[in-house]
């Protein structure tokens, strides 16, 4: 069991690594995506950086290998544990890809992802919530954190005492606490920006580095 619990650890991160945001930057918009915009390597930055064309696909691909990670480590031990551990190390390598100096996105959409595979109906109502919200609200790191949060209550509710589902949930909100601290602190103190636009303008030309 513990070689299988390894291997779906190292299955997942690896996945996790694998940044659509940065390499769909690099491909269609020639730049290193995490020298624009917020610096983060994920949906949110494309979006302000490239826009919706290709903020899309980046969202979509992103939860594709965590849900992949997800199903894989569920092959591999052969119980829905693998699902959280295999999830939660590509939501790992998604915030922390080790070839990008361990400097990538927030994990949302490696965490929906994973939500997905865990109950896909309450998985999608939940997204197509989160998007809704996005677009009336427009402060997407607050969606971001409320939509955890509520995802982590709704699975909890729904889990009918499923350890695995409702121990990823919950450590998935904590993460994603933690990687907004410097948003949460903008929010508090009425700073942080809207996003005004789904096309990009204007962001591609404040770089940070």
């Amino acid at each position: 069991m513990f070689f299988k619990v390894i291997l779906t650890v190292i299955i997942g991160y690896l996945l996790g690594c694998i940044s659509a945001a940065y390499l769909i930057g690099k491909k269609f918009g020639h730049i290193d995506i995490r020298q624009y915009g917020s610096g983060n390597a994920g949906t949110t930055n494309m979006l302000r950086t490239m826009g919706i064309k290709y903020a899309a696909p980046t969202l979509l691909l992103d939860m594709l290998k965590a849900a992949a990670a997800a199903l894989l480590g569920w092959l591999i031990m052969g119980s829905r544990w693998g699902i959280a551990i295999g999830g939660y190390a590509a939501v790992l390598g998604h915030t922390f890809p080790f070839y990008m100096d361990f400097k990538g996105g927030k994990g949302v959409a490696a965490i929906c992802g994973v939500l997905m595979v865990l109950n896909p109906v309450l998985g999608i109502i939940l997204l197509v919530l989160g998007i809704l919200a996005n677009l009336i609200v427009k402060i997407y790191s607050l969606v971001s954190i409320i939509g955890i949060l509520v995802a982590a209550v709704c699975y909890t509710i729904f889990a009918n005492g499923d350890a695995p589902t409702i121990v990823f949930a919950w450590v998935a909100f904590i993460q994603i606490v933690i990687s907004h601290l410097p948003n949460i602190k903008r929010l508090l103190s009425g700073t942080e920006s809207k996003m005004t636009s789904l096309d990009g303008s204007g962001s591609r030309k404040r770089q940070l580095r």
